[in-house]
């Protein structure tokens, strides 16, 4: 392992991510958690110096489906940028990738401001504009087994997403029944229903935004959040059809 400050890993992952070339093994550190988050907000200075704008975040390993699949027990988060969102039915270049998988999840368009400490469901509740299907595509910029604090380093492995058209509001829609399935090249590969995230989607947006005001920052008006994948995720490769349905909210491919 070859030791390196926080900006330099920052700089590692950017370059992973341009490039679509993992991070050799050699340059993987020993990170505390708030070492980690220290170098996903390098990632994120890094990003906006570039031009780029933050247009929401995104929850991990919300599900036990995901927490048994990577072996991880506590969820992390990430941040979304706008160079990051992509058009549903597009045709996406796997080259933009390093090694693409899948997730089906709930999206949450805020409407106001969540401040926390001591955020509540009611809160969310009362911020949320709107709730979407989503398909998340997460890509490690590591080149080994991903950990969770290099998950947390590394943007939470997003990789980039889709957003349904269909957007619901929250009013009479209980986000626990809400099921789902997804299909890989017309074959059914997971299905679950939104009470396997946190027990609640919206359960994962409290804890969100209650983590941020650990770190002195806040969910804000206009932002989409991504609550956590639903299954375990798939991956792909060059030529795969995916196809997520959700029950009330549409589906995207």
């Amino acid at each position: 392992m070859i030791n390196m400050d926080k900006r330099e890993i920052a700089s590692l992952l950017l370059k992973a991510q341009d490039e679509a070339k993992p991070v050799p093994e050699k340059y993987r550190q020993d990170f505390t958690l708030e070492e980690a988050y220290d170098v996903q907000s390098l990632v994120k200075e890094e990003k906006e110096k570039q031009g780029h704008r933050v247009i929401g975040k995104k929850i991990g390993f919300t599900s036990r489906g995901m927490r048994q699949q990577f072996n991880i027990d506590i969820p992390d988060y990430g941040n979304l940028f706008n160079d990051q969102i992509f058009a549903q039915g597009i045709v996406i270049d796997t080259s933009k990738f390093i090694k693409p998988r899948v997730e089906g999840e709930i999206a949450f368009l805020l409407k106001k401001d969540i401040i926390g400490p001591g955020v509540t469901i009611y809160d969310v509740l009362d911020a949320t504009q709107g709730v979407m299907a989503c398909l998340e595509f997460i890509d490690s910029r590591w080149n080994f087994n991903i950990a969770f604090l290099d998950s947390v380093a590394d943007n939470g492995a997003c990789g980039g997403f889709m957003l349904g058209s269909k957007m619901l509001d929250l009013k009479g829609l209980d986000l626990r029944y809400i099921a789902m399935f997804m299909t890989k090249n017309g074959e059914l590969v997971h299905s679950g229903a939104g009470v396997e995230v946190m027990g609640d989607p919206v359960n994962a947006v409290v804890w969100l935004a209650n983590k941020l005001a650990e770190h002195n920052t806040h969910l804000k008006a206009g932002d989409i959040v991504l609550s956590g994948a639903i299954t375990a995720s798939v991956p792909v490769d060059k030529g795969d059809c995916m196809n997520i349905c959700f029950s009330e909210l549409g589906n995207i491919e």
